[in-house]
């Protein structure tokens, strides 16, 4: 008597290596996209705040380089783990928001004459002569990786279509 029975071990063991590699490369692009959406996705979407001055106007935000964008990578992609990572200076704060402040130098009030000159805008002019040794300003929330319960979703969709197809396969 034959056995027709499909070698669910087989199945199971594939599917488990398979999700690793799936599981990262989704999270990696779901974050990208984040910057191309201008905004994060989790149970809605939320679009990020939009800049306070003109500079910029008709660019995307927190992509002048990209380099935010492109040090996204993953570290770790194990059956149990999937760690993504973003090594950008300034990363954090752009993701959590919060409040920075910073030490105005002879070099910084240099450079503000320098834009003053090149631009000829008072904005310049006024920072390069405040009398202020601090700048502290707010910087908005504008989350572009973390937790999201729609890229969650993505991934339970694969999952289950792939068990489904391998077992119908098999």
């Amino acid at each position: 008597m034959k056995n027709n029975a499909p070698d669910f071990k087989n199945i199971g063991t594939q599917l488990i290596a398979d999700i690793p590699r799936y599981a990262s490369v989704t999270a990696l692009n779901f974050f990208q996209d984040s910057f191309r959406k201008q905004g994060w996705e989790d149970v809605t979407f939320a679009p990020w705040a939009g800049r306070k001055d003109a500079s910029g106007t008709g660019r995307a935000i927190l992509t002048n380089t990209s380099y935010l964008q492109n040090e996204l990578r993953i570290t770790q992609a194990t059956a149990r783990t999937v760690k993504i990572v973003n090594d950008a200076p300034y990363a954090a704060i752009h993701n959590e928001g919060g409040v920075v402040s910073m030490r105005i130098t002879p070099k910084m009030r240099k450079f503000f004459w320098a834009k003053f000159y090149e631009t000829k805008k008072t904005k310049w002019k006024y920072m390069a002569l405040m009398r202020k040794n601090q700048l502290t300003f707010k910087m908005p929330k504008r989350q572009f990786m973390g937790h999201s319960k729609m890229m969650m979703e993505q991934m339970d969709t694969w999952l289950l279509k792939q068990i489904l197809t391998r077992f119908k396969q098999a």
